[in-house]
């Protein structure tokens, strides 16, 4: 199945952050994926993550996200204009 592949950041349940590409269904705005039942986890690579002060903690090319974890998501607009 395509994916709609998207540059954000995501807040998670324990203050850090997670940057990177997030692999969504095509179909679904992201609100519906995230309230979306049918899959637990999403896909997010070339993943940075930060902890509460902005610290990175590592990279990754491949992570898996728990939907239950995330706080917020939004497109990450500086990444998109090249800025990152």
């Amino acid at each position: 199945m395509q994916k709609n592949v998207q540059w954000v950041l995501i807040h998670t349940q324990t203050g850090g952050l997670v940057q990177g590409y997030a692999h969504l269904r095509p179909d679904m705005r992201v609100v519906d994926e995230l309230n979306s039942d049918r899959e637990r986890f999403f896909v997010v690579t070339e993943a940075t993550i930060y902890d509460a002060q902005g610290e990175v903690l590592s990279t990754a090319p491949f992570l898996v996200v728990s939907k239950a974890s995330v706080v917020w998501i939004r497109p990450d607009e500086a990444h998109a204009e090249g800025a990152g």
